[in-house]
């Protein structure tokens, strides 16, 4: 995801800051997340009004699960669905 990142860009992460990030000239913040059903509404409501827009990778049926995790794993970017 980092190359995905400008110099003098900022990446938000609930990870803390990657290795690799170390001399990119990027700014890391630490996001910290709580349970918040009000904030989870509001998020699927500019999904849903396409103001905030999730990266899909690719999808999977349910029956490729194990194909799916492998994918997930290579990192990259955008998220691997699985669909039914």
């Amino acid at each position: 995801m980092l190359e995905k990142v400008k110099p003098g860009g900022t990446l938000g992460s609930v990870l803390g800051e990657p290795p690799e990030a170390k001399g990119r000239q990027i700014t890391v913040r630490a996001i910290l997340s709580h349970p918040d059903s009000r904030r989870l509404t509001q998020l699927g409501q500019a999904v849903a009004r396409g103001d905030l827009v999730i990266p899909v990778s690719k999808r999977f049926p349910l029956e490729q699960v194990k194909e799916a995790q492998k994918l997930a794993e290579q990192g990259g970017v955008g998220k691997v669905l699985l669909v039914n």
